[in-house]
């Protein structure tokens, strides 16, 4: 099992690849479990890349997902910085919901973004803006009220002379900006070099990616950064580029939002970009091997003497994001439990599970019960409640569990029900056994607890009052279901359901006499935490006079608890 959500994370390499030795980039898979530790602790802000890192194209990269969502739940701040200049804020942000990323409107910082934000500074507001680019640049200049034209088609209909000599010019052009523009036509550049003939026009481009290879097929699919290499070749000028590797994307990041440059890790599948400019503003760099660059790449680089390729070679790599690994605080020591009470431990575990965004459904439990032959079963139920009394399931008590956890003070009123002679007759089909286990795995946490012990069924007052909370639905459901019998069809099922709703549209659901409550008196409670170093964390609550009869050696806990560590 990996640590995820709940705690911190890393980086791995798929398994059996074979790891060179480099001198300038370090793997992190070859990082000792503390010196990732150690890495992870280096930073409180995260810069990713999104395409070749996060997904390609509409489908996520594994394990994407859950580094970035645990990243946040750790409090680390995060933000997503795409040279992609095809999608505005909300779009992105739909894929980002769409594909499971837990990302808010202020932390994606899209080029289109960046570059209206930089001509709404340095524009002059009587001007408007020649754009070589997509429908998302329109949409982010047109929420910062520039006056903008250019967007779409524009192909040569005539001859060059004949364009040539009726093409119109607007006269306060103020900037040319470029960005991806699956409409590039020889208008197009023709219009951007003449307005840019201007020293007083600024030329703005929103990154200049080369190049995308199309995964899976032996395609080049050509980036922004051609568009704007044809445009500057054209026009003799050369660019203020808003995306990566240019630091403006620092300053904005540094202005707005306070951001540590010594405590930024900057993440992406590009070096001439990404890690760029990674290095240009003094953060942590990490190249993941899933997009364009690759670690034969790095290795050249890396034996260079060449200062402008050696700036390409990141701090650390990995084949892909992938989780985790835990923070030294989220070490389960024994002197250091959030409680020595297991019922307030798991009390305090509970609540961190329940208000964690990954984790749907923190009541469910996986309850193992056994005939007295020992013949094991397993089901999930859902944990009602828990504390010093007990942790508390409901259920048909004529089910296969009920059946196996059949209590004494149940055989006797099951006594009361039948005749002697058709109770002597059943004696042998009752595998009484009233003992149980119960775990929860709370996969976004990477935890787990274990509880084992006797069952007690609870007062059927107790049962009554949760009976009648439920949905009616439910309640004419419990009536329905004679739980693990035998039945001829679902449509047979369906009728039955249909009939009691009716029956009981306006009126009380009694609660079936065979549907009870039950409580595991805890024995044992085991805590286990995982580790990405498989080192796993294993503590395990027992009542102290049962400790004692195992000779244990243990450690004190409360109200008459022990507790002790397992090997994992």
């Amino acid at each position: 099992m990996f640590a995820k959500s709940i705690s911190s994370f890393f980086f791995a390499r798929t398994l059996n690849t074979t790891v060179p030795k480099m001198m300038s980039s370090t793997c992190i898979e070859t990082l000792s479990a503390e010196g990732r530790r150690d890495f992870y602790n280096s930073f409180d802000t995260v810069l990713t890349d999104c395409d070749g890192v996060l997904w390609l194209l509409n489908n996520t990269i594994q394990g994407a997902t859950e580094v970035m969502n645990g990243f946040k739940a750790n409090n680390k701040k995060v933000f997503f910085v795409t040279n992609n200049s095809t999608k505005s804020h909300t779009q992105f942000l739909e894929k980002f919901h769409t594909l499971g990323f837990n990302a808010l409107a202020n932390e994606v910082v899209s080029t289109s973004f960046l570059a209206a934000k930089y001509l709404k500074a340095n524009l002059d507001p009587s001007k408007q803006v020649y754009v070589v680019g997509s429908p998302a640049i329109a949409c982010e200049l047109d929420a910062l009220n520039i006056r903008h034209f250019g967007v779409g088609e524009d192909y040569l209909k005539t001859s060059v002379p004949t364009f040539v000599e009726n093409i119109k010019l607007e006269p306060d052009v103020g900037a040319v900006l470029v960005g991806f523009d699956e409409h590039l036509s020889y208008p197009k550049l023709f219009r951007a070099a003449s307005y840019l003939k201007d020293q007083n026009v600024l030329f703005v481009a929103t990154n200049t990616d080369e190049s995308f290879p199309v995964a899976g097929t032996g395609l080049v699919m050509p980036g922004t950064g051609s568009l704007v290499c044809a445009v500057q070749t054209c026009a003799g000028r050369e660019p203020f580029v808003v995306g990566k590797p240019s630091s403006y994307i620092c300053n904005v990041l540094t202005e707005t939002n306070k951001i540590d440059p010594s405590r930024t890790l900057m993440i992406g599948d590009r070096c001439n970009t990404d890690i760029l400019l990674g290095k240009r503003c003094g953060f942590k760099t990490l190249l993941v091997l899933t997009g364009v660059n690759s670690l034969k790449d790095v290795e050249e680089w890396s034996k260079s003497d060449n200062p402008k390729l050696l700036e390409l070679v990141p701090d650390y790599y990995a084949q892909k994001l992938r989780v985790s690994y835990r923070d030294k605080s989220d070490v389960l020591l024994e002197d250091n439990l959030e409680s020595k009470n297991p019922h307030q431990l798991f009390s305090i575990w509970f609540k961190k599970a329940s208000e964690h965004d990954n984790v749907r459904q923190p009541n469910a439990a996986c309850l193992a019960t056994a005939t007295k032959s020992g013949i094991p079963s397993a089901r999930f139920v859902l944990l009602k409640a828990f504390g010093e009394s007990g942790y508390t399931f409901f259920t048909n008590s004529e089910s296969r569990k009920g059946r196996e956890i059949l209590t004494l003070e149940f055989n006797l009123v099951f006594l009361n029900r039948v005749f002697l002679l058709k109770f002597l007759s059943i004696i042998p089909t009752m595998e009484e056994n009233p003992v149980a286990a119960m775990t929860i795995y709370w996969d976004a946490l990477d935890r787990s607890i274990r509880i084992e012990g006797a069952v007690e069924k609870i007062d059927e007052t107790e049962s009554t009052e949760y009976f009648d909370t439920r949905p009616k639905s439910s309640q004419i459901g419990a009536h329905v279901s004679r739980q693990s019998t035998v039945i001829s069809s679902r449509e047979s099922f369906s009728k039955q359901n249909e009939k009691l709703e009716v029956e009981f549209a306006e009126k009380r659901v009694p609660r079936p006499s065979y549907w009870n409550g039950y409580k595991i008196i805890p024995k044992t409670i085991e805590f286990w935490q995982g580790q990405s170093d498989r080192l796993h964390d294993r503590i395990v609550f027992e009542r102290a006079e049962h400790a004692a009869e195992k000779q244990i050696a243990s450690h004190a806990g409360e109200n008459g608890w022990v507790f002790y560590r397992l090997s994992p």
